[in-house]
């Protein structure tokens, strides 16, 4: 079991066949989309508090 996952640590990280190759302008565009998404999250989260019911936030009591 040991050697086996040693081998599978070793393996090269390989690109998909069917994976989408950006242009750094389409890249520029996606990492500020993701930004402006994240930033609206945070402005949401900072004014209703956060969305989940899990006992280790302790939002809903």
């Amino acid at each position: 079991m040991e050697r086996q996952y040693q081998d599978e640590i070793k393996k090269p990280v390989t690109r998909k066949a069917n994976a989408t190759v950006l242009t750094p302008e389409q890249r520029a565009e996606k990492d500020r989309q993701t930004k402006e998404f994240i930033r609206e999250m945070n402005a949401y989260v900072a004014e209703h508090g956060v969305l989940t019911d899990s006992p280790y936030f302790g939002v809903f009591k």
